[in-house]
């Protein structure tokens, strides 16, 4: 909802999005490296969720 705050605890496996008729803002405040995952195709991106 808007205004959510979401706290993710380190090591904890996550992904940032919105969907198709909404908005989301994201600020990443990172004070270590960051593991990415694996990489979403446009193909499968456009599949939705």
């Amino acid at each position: 909802r808007a205004g959510d705050l979401v706290h993710i605890p380190g090591g904890e496996e996550h992904w940032h999005g919105a969907g198709p008729s909404t908005l989301v803002v994201h600020l990443a405040i990172t004070i270590a490296d960051t593991d990415w995952l694996d990489a979403v195709s446009d193909a499968d991106y456009m599949l939705g969720f």
